[in-house]
């Protein structure tokens, strides 16, 4: 078990699951102190290493096997050398003084000289800049552009699985596709025999590790160099690509200071079994320390939110100095400076359970650029609360004032010595601040309902709850979501294909999850029907259409999906009758509706969404449209390849009149949507590679019954 010595106290900590550079806390005098951990040992020319190497017996004398009963004989110096070593232990020596923690020097950089028989075309190599899982990096020279880069060349075992080289081809060639500021790029790839390498950009700067080891960063630095590292993996996340190993050491500046994250996705070349073996056997143990709990339980499926709690890690060992290990204190407790909501923060990253963390580096990017700003502001701003005014200083010749200090008998009532002329004179003021007040309290609430209708509601996803109370006009928002257990008809193997029928009737087959959002939905088990009315209980306006989401989340490739739907208007009773949800938008709260700004249009659908409502929607109108007329293609959410599209409908079409057959196709990259066999849409998709979710259908301000729902793939 490695052991280091504390420069401080001379105690011995245990630093088998650090890495050289980081900071540990003694176990004795609990100063940190910086982990020394070298990889490589001085050889002598012999071949034994320098710090093993004996002195005796010396060159001639043949080493001596065990005597007899297993003793082994002694073998003594000549007395000569015994007795100028004896001089040597005497003669006083001056203890030479111990490095502080904070003088010690950097951990020596892994270098050592090329294997005489490796050759790259094109390349001149120098020296091995570091190692890896996968093999090792070369510092070495593109001569034809005369440029320095690094060169990762993959273990030879790697190389001999064909199943690796067509994965190394793949992902290198979507590595290559990420061009961000603050990602190591990709240039080239390739093999020379047996040997797999890829060139990457040369980054000459230390790495953060060496940064954090300097010195203590202040907050607004630490801040900044996490939000611009967010940035970078949220780049990537859009993409598809996910690093699993990020660290301070995979974290580097340029000459000019530019941070650099590198080794970016490299973990996803290798098959996922391969990955956690070598994870566990040859990678440095001091990652642990970075992986998130999933990912040490289970490398094989491990998505984005590891990359978010690796990056909470971070930002905890740059506010606190040290790792979050075990029972362990906010950041703000470690350094005055942090404010609450940035303990909220990193405690949200860190959390066991993915779930709970923040479901997107945006968000924790966007939370990081408020916190800046606030602490930009002033600490009493920052907090919300208002800095506090000087007191203002008294004449000497003022009341006395002092926990000894009398109040004067005039302070007791000042109201006696008024005249009525001082009040006749205050009372119209008062009059006027009061009326004043009430002006400003009713200018406010009507500001704060058109910017509320404006600005918030345009761009929520949650449903408008709209209403009347003493003429005027107030509004709600709603964010319905649930999941019901439906049992589905029949769920069969088909030509290859697994086919689940729902039709929404009792059934004894085990129930499938159905996710719910937005909307009013309600399960008619005994008609058979699955139905979202808009204005079942109240008056509504979904912004963006209700969903119903089927199964468990799936690739979208080789997706068939249909559904037997009925649409009709959504009815609301104000008190005085039933009236249809647009008339009454459109006779009452035409005003609202156009200063709102919002998407009151009657829709049903299908698409493919996911957990966060991200995916397309083929959406069509619900009332009569003539030929010419268009519907809508809607993709939502981050990474889409292809914005929102419309298309044109060749023939009147009026949903309201009977039942209609939707159905919907993913394949090969293109989306088909048919109505009763009628081909509307045949375009791209423009879902990324990496998109996964669920088959849904769609229902938005109307009401929608849909009888049954199928899918296969």
């Amino acid at each position: 078990m490695p052991n280091q010595k504390c420069p401080g106290c001379g105690a011995l900590n245990d630093v088998s699951i650090f890495v050289s550079g980081q900071r540990k806390l003694c176990v004795a005098c609990k100063l940190p102190f910086s982990v020394q951990r070298s990889v490589s040992i001085a050889v002598a020319p012999g071949g034994v290493p320098a710090a093993r190497r004996r002195r005796w017996p010396p060159a001639g004398v043949p080493a001596a096997g065990k005597a007899e009963g297993g003793a082994r004989p002694v073998i003594r110096p000549h007395p000569a050398v015994e007795q100028q070593e004896a001089r040597e232990r005497a003669r006083p020596r001056a203890r030479k003084p111990e490095p502080a923690p904070e003088q010690q020097p950097e951990p020596a950089k892994d270098t050592s000289p090329v294997d005489d028989d490796l050759e790259i075309p094109g390349f001149e190599l120098f020296e091995v800049i570091g190692k890896g899982g996968m093999g090792k990096v070369y510092r070495a020279r593109q001569i034809s552009l005369d440029r320095l880069v690094a060169i990762k060349v993959l273990n030879e075992d790697l190389a001999r699985h064909r199943s690796f080289v067509k994965r190394f081809e793949k992902e290198t060639a979507s590595l290559a596709a990420l061009s961000h500021p603050n990602i190591s790029s990709i240039i080239d790839r390739g093999n020379a025999g047996r040997t797999w390498y890829f060139v990457m950009e040369y980054i000459e700067g230390p790495s953060l590790r060496q940064t954090m080891n300097r010195g203590g960063l202040e907050v607004s630095r630490a801040l900044e160099l996490i939000t611009t590292l967010c940035r970078a993996v949220g780049h990537a996340h859009r993409r598809g690509v996910i690093h699993r190993d990020l660290k301070p050491e995979n974290v580097l500046f340029t000459s000019d200071g530019v941070l650099k994250v590198v080794d970016f996705g490299l973990a996803n070349i290798l098959h996922d079994e391969r990955r956690w073996s070598m994870t566990r056997t040859k990678v440095s143990m001091g990652t642990v320390n970075y992986m998130a709990p999933e990912q040490r339980r289970d490398a094989k499926n491990v998505d984005y939110r590891a990359d978010i709690y690796s990056l909470g890690v971070m930002l905890y060992e740059l506010l606190a100095g040290e790792l979050p290990l075990g029972r362990f204190d906010p950041p703000s407790r470690r350094r005055s400076e942090v404010v609450p909501r940035l303990d909220k923060l990193v405690l949200k990253m860190l959390d066991f359970d993915p779930d709970r963390r923040p479901q997107r580096v945006e968000l924790v990017v966007a939370t990081l650029e408020a916190i800046q700003g606030a602490v930009a502001v002033g600490p009493g701003e920052a907090e919300g609360v208002p800095a506090r005014p000087a007191e203002e200083p008294r004449s000497d010749d003022g009341p006395p004032s002092g926990p000894g200090a009398e109040p004067p008998a005039a302070a007791a009532d000042p109201r006696p010595s008024q005249s009525p002329a001082v009040r006749r004179r205050r009372l119209p003021s008062a009059m006027l601040f009061l009326l004043g007040s009430v002006l400003a309290l009713v200018v406010g609430a009507v500001t704060v309902f058109v910017l509320l209708l404006r600005s918030d509601l345009s761009d929520a996803t949650a449903d408008l709850v709209l209403g009347m109370r003493g003429g005027a006009p107030r509004v709600n928002l709603a964010h319905p979501r649930q999941v019901k257990q439906v049992p589905p008809w029949s769920d069969e193997r088909k030509g290859g294909r697994r086919v689940v029928h729902f039709d929404f009737k009792p059934s004894r087959l085990r129930p499938v999850p159905v996710r719910l959002v937005g909307g009013d939905w309600t399960w008619e088990d005994r008609r058979g029907n699955l139905v979202q009315d808009t204005c079942r209980t109240a008056l509504t306006i979904n912004q963006r259409p209700a969903t119903a989401a089927f199964g468990e989340q799936r690739s979208p490739e080789g997706l068939r999906f249909r559904s037997e739907v009925s649409v009709s208007a959504s009815f609301w009773d104000p008190g005085s009758g039933r009236v249809a949800m647009q008339r009454y938008l459109a006779e009452h709260l035409s005003n609202v509706h156009k200063l709102a700004m919002v998407d009151s249009a009657d829709r049903v659908g299908l698409g493919f969404l996911d957990k966060g409502g991200a995916g397309i929607l083929v959406m069509l109108p619900v009332r009569t449209v003539r030929r010419g007329m268009t519907g809508s293609v809607l993709r939502m959410g981050e990474g889409m390849e292809v914005a929102n599209s419309t298309f044109t409908l060749q023939e009147d079409l009026a949903l309201e009149n009977g039942r209609h057959e939707m159905a919907l196709e993913l394949s090969d990259g293109r989306v088909k949507a048919r109505l009763d066999g009628r081909v509307l849409v045949d375009e791209l998709a423009g879902l990324p590679l990496w998109f996964k979710g669920f088959p849904a259908v769609a229902c938005q301000n109307a009401r929608c019954a849909f009888h049954s729902v199928e899918y296969s793939q």
